[in-house]
């Protein structure tokens, strides 16, 4: 019972901190891109 409720709210932890660093890389790599440009 209580792992079952632990597992999503873990998976759902992981997967929202991967979409937030992968927005941060995409916002990064944008701005050294104009910088160069």
């Amino acid at each position: 019972m209580f792992t079952r409720w632990v597992l999503p709210a873990f998976f759902i932890e992981i997967s929202f901190f991967i979409i937030f660093f992968l927005v941060y890389i995409i916002f990064i790599y944008d701005r050294i891109e104009e910088k160069t440009s």
